[in-house]
This record gives C-alpha cells, sequence and structure tokens, in this order.
C-alpha cells in the first residue's frame, strides 16, 4: 500500500481539502489492516468455520482499500486536477487502467472467500504482487516523458 500510495504521490503535486479528507480515509484504512491480517493469523490454521469468517473480513477490508485507493486518484486526476502540469497523460491512462479493475476483482475475492478460502487468499495475494511490482509499461512511459 505505501509503495502505490508513494508511485501516486510522484503524479500528485498539489492538494486541497476534498484530497486531503480522501488521504485521510485511506490512512486510516491502512493503520485498520493489521487487525484483518491478526484474525487470519488467528484462525487461518484452525480450518473452523472462524476460517471462513476471518479470510471474509480480511477480502472485505482489501475491497475497501482499493476504494480509497480509486477514489484518492480519481479525485486528483480528474482533469489533471492535482497532478503535475508536466504529467505524461499516456502514464496517467496506464494508471487509470491498472487501478480500474482493482475493486471489481477484490469484490471477487470477497464473493470468492464464500466458496473457497484459499482461493480468496490466493486472489488477494496475487493483487498485492501485480499492485506490488514495478509496471514495465510505466517504466517505459517514464523514459518516454524524460526523453
Amino acid at each position: 500500500m505505501w509503495v502505490n500510495h508513494h508511485r501516486m504521490f510522484e503524479h500528485i503535486k498539489r492538494s486541497d481539502t476534498g484530497l486531503l479528507v480522501i488521504n485521510g480515509l485511506f490512512l486510516m484504512g491502512v493503520t485498520f489492516m493489521p487487525f484483518p491480517t491478526a484474525l487470519l493469523a488467528e484462525y487461518l490454521p484452525k480450518g473452523s468455520s472462524d476460517q471462513a469468517t476471518a479470510v471474509l473480513f480480511n477480502s472485505v477490508a482489501y475491497f475497501v482499500m482499493a476504494l480509497f485507493f480509486n477514489a484518492l486518484w480519481w479525485y486528483s486526476a480528474y482533469r489533471g486536477r492535482l497532478l503535475s502540469r508536466r504529467v505524461n497523460t499516456k502514464v496517467v491512462q496506464a494508471i487509470n487502467r491498472s487501478y480500474f479493475f482493482g475493486p471489481p476483482v477484490y469484490l471477487i475475492a470477497v464473493l470468492l472467500a464464500f466458496v473457497n478460502v484459499w482461493a480468496s487468499l490466493a486472489l488477494n495475494l496475487f493483487l498485492a504482487l501485480f499492485f506490488l511490482l514495478p509496471n514495465p509499461l510505466m517504466a517505459k512511459l517514464k523514459v518516454e516523458a524524460t526523453e
């Protein structure tokens, strides 16, 4: 989450009250994330019905965080409102595409928790890795922008 937050703010160069409120909600969500993680650590090894509840709660927390991320980005990027004046529009479009599918896929992870806790956890892990690892297209676009 911190890596993507940092990457996002490479492009966001101005702020207003709306951004501060959304960012505050996002950061509140970040500070909340250890709680669902602790529930996973507590109930996942037990294999009981509580295991499914813990995975469901964890998946819902990630879904909400994806909504916060999107709200933060879309609020900032709408008509370039808070972005750097020199931002590469192709970079903005690439970020838009990558963030767009996050909430629906996290929602799938929520629904999977009702069917298969391991599939839900795997999908959450996949998404975490996807958003953590550098996007080669983004790196290429940044190089083009500096040339």
